[in-house]
């Protein structure tokens, strides 16, 4: 993992307390983010959900260490949510989803938000073209507060606690 990935992960998540037992659901999940969230949140539930037949972050998740995570083989928009969540966690989901299935990056934003969740946090690269920051924060202002937002090199990060 990257120091700066590092760095930003755990600044975001900072104030969560890593005792606790949260529901997390990782949207798009690769090897960087399972692994934060399996090592600071050992008492939690996760579900990794990688996108059908995408072999390189199957291999890459199945790599992780840890006895706390579900894989989930789905097209994020078909997810059956079976629980709420505490926290759904974005990390470089946003663009590389729009550009993996060629969807419109709205409808990819659409259906992170529409995740039944406490907390949304986003991770992208602060110059990705497919990721449009000014929608993100209309959209930030219909569906909650914005806790934090975190600049570490080419990365930017949103904590959203919903309403």
């Amino acid at each position: 993992m990257q120091d700066s990935q590092k760095k930003i992960l755990e600044k975001l998540f900072s104030n969560f307390s890593k005792e606790r037992e949260y529901e997390i659901l990782d949207a798009g999940s690769g090897s960087t983010s399972l692994s934060f969230l399996t090592s600071s949140f050992q008492n939690s539930n996760i579900i990794a959900v990688i996108y059908p037949g995408d072999e390189k972050k199957m291999a890459e998740v199945k790599e992780v260490s840890g006895s706390n995570f579900n894989i989930k083989e789905v097209d994020l928009r078909e997810f059956e949510q079976e629980k709420d969540f505490d926290i759904v966690l974005s990390h470089l989901f946003l663009g590389e989803s729009t550009k993996f299935r060629k969807e419109r990056f709205e409808e990819m934003v659409e259906t992170l938000f529409g995740i039944r969740s406490e907390y949304v946090a986003i991770i992208d690269t602060i110059n990705d073209p497919d990721v449009d920051y000014r929608y993100l924060l209309r959209i930030f202002s219909k569906k909650g507060d914005v806790q934090r937002v975190i600049r570490e090199e080419e990365y930017i990060a949103f904590l959203l606690r919903k309403q």
